[in-house]
């Protein structure tokens, strides 16, 4: 990922790209695996291009692609704890990126933190989409042990398993909480609710 992010600025400096938007993550200085993000962002900031990063906590559709198959079973399980996340909805990101990118000299080198209106817990993540759906959706909190044992058995390589469990561990330990204003200050508008989203994805999660 890193390589491949590294060689992309190469070739928007090449192609004489005058500013670049770049979707990292929030934490991107702080954390094992999202520190791989921090690598493609110096990249960018080193670049002779106009830049801008934008910053998710994360994403509402991770549980239409990656988490869909254990929702729709019935039990969703991971190792958060009771941490909570202000996810965001990636229309909301990409909403952002065209605006920066139509008019981009006020937001040359600046991050933005791009995040929902509110941070839910997993527990309270599968209620909402319960809800939604008409059908109960189980948390189950799963140790960290567990979830190390599960990716082995998996053939996922222990450096990468460290790193998950590095991103569980900033969940389960509130740094996923914080919510920020920059979408409305770049839009004009408050982000999607995840109750919104779990209604308009309602379908995905149907057996």
């Amino acid at each position: 990922m890193v390589e491949c992010g590294i060689n992309a600025v190469a070739a928007a400096e090449a192609a004489k790209v005058r500013h670049i938007v770049r979707v990292s993550v929030a934490g991107a200085d702080s954390f094992s695996i999202i520190m791989a993000h921090r690598l493609v962002d110096d990249a960018v900031r080193r670049s002779r291009m106009g830049w801008t990063l934008l910053r998710p906590c994360g994403f509402m559709q991770n549980h239409v692609t990656f988490n869909a198959a254990q929702i729709k079973s019935g039990t969703f399980c991971a190792a958060h704890g009771s941490g909570a996340s202000s996810l965001v909805d990636v229309r909301d990101i990409a909403e952002c990126a065209a605006g920066i990118l139509a008019k981009p000299e006020s937001d040359r080198g600046r991050s933005y933190n791009l995040t929902g209106s509110r941070a839910f817990t997993d527990a309270e993540q599968m209620e909402i989409i319960s809800e939604a759906i008409g059908r109960k959706i189980e948390y189950v909190d799963i140790p960290d042990e567990a979830a190390r044992d599960a990716m082995a058995a998996g053939g996922v390589p222990p450096l990468v398993i460290d790193w998950f469990v590095s991103v569980n561990a900033m969940i389960k330990t509130g740094y996923a909480v914080g919510v920020s204003e920059d979408i409305m200050g770049l839009i004009g508008r408050a982000p999607r609710t995840f109750a919104a989203f779990a209604k308009e994805y309602a379908k995905t999660w149907m057996s």
